[in-house]
């Protein structure tokens, strides 16, 4: 059953700061991917989540992410993730599932209520035996929340490397589809970093998971972004080929944009 809208007295949608649109963005090839497979494939991303002092807990998590960004909005997180990429709508998000992300101040008592009790429900679970089956749930369930926290700034890394010591991940108003916890007596939900700390490792992890598609249909696409001009035909052509209905073909080749309209136009 679908909520219906908020309208007060009759009248129409309320404004809001955010649009009713995803972005996910990529490389090129990425992009192909994606529409080639009318989906996006989840992949281990290192997360860190630093308290006050040199408290910090980590993991790799299986999912993919997106930003609840406008059109106007979109330049500056393109040159960080891509100019490559894929808008989707807000229903679509609904009906899969996403959250957005939790944004946590490192030095606030948050944070360290957060570490803490992570590591104190932890040291619950390595006290009991393995087979006791609720204990492990209730670890799970904690390390869910962990999925969907992100600081508010600190520094971005990229490759190991830090690129920005004290960047405003809030900016990016990031969503998250992650790998469901029903599975986890198949495929563990997160990784412990040193599981995913090379990209043989990383390559092992994802190949577990390579099946676990985020799918969406034609109708759900709202924006498909190339970076160029020049672009737009080829990226026409390449959706003109896949094996879709006649309205499902328009309708996707009238969403290709570029990057360079963007930037210039809003």
């Amino acid at each position: 059953m679908h909520s219906t809208p908020f309208k007060p007295n009759g009248s129409r949608n309320l404004s809001s700061s955010h649009p009713n649109t995803l972005f996910h963005f990529t490389n090129i090839a990425g992009l192909k991917g994606i529409l080639h497979t009318s989906g996006f494939q989840l992949s281990y991303a290192k997360e860190k989540i630093r308290g006050p002092a040199t408290k910090v807990v980590e993991m790799a998590i299986p999912m993919v992410s997106f930003c609840d960004l406008r059109l106007s909005e979109l330049n500056s997180h393109m040159d960080k993730y891509g100019r490559y990429g894929i808008g989707l709508t807000k229903e679509w998000s609904h009906r899969q599932g996403l959250n957005p992300v939790a944004y946590i101040n490192r030095d606030s008592e948050l944070a360290d209520s957060v570490i803490k009790g992570i590591e104190e429900v932890l040291n619950i679970v390595i006290e009991h035996p393995t087979h006791d089956e609720d204990h492990g749930w209730t670890y799970m369930n904690v390390m869910n929340i962990q999925r969907f926290l992100k600081n508010y700034e600190g520094p971005l890394e990229r490759n190991g490397v830090v690129k920005y010591e004290n960047y405003r991940f809030a900016d990016e108003k990031e969503w998250r589809h992650v790998l469901p916890l029903s599975f986890a007596r198949e495929i563990w939900p997160y990784a412990e970093m040193k599981d995913a700390d090379s990209p043989e490792k990383k390559r092992a992890l994802n190949e577990a998971i390579k099946n676990e598609i985020l799918r969406f249909v034609a109708l759900d696409v709202k924006y498909i972004v190339v970076e160029h001009d020049s672009e737009i035909r080829g990226v026409q052509d390449e959706i003109a080929s896949l094996k879709l209905s006649r309205a499902d073909t328009h309708h996707l080749i009238s969403r290709v944009l570029s990057a360079e309209r963007i930037t210039e136009d809003f």
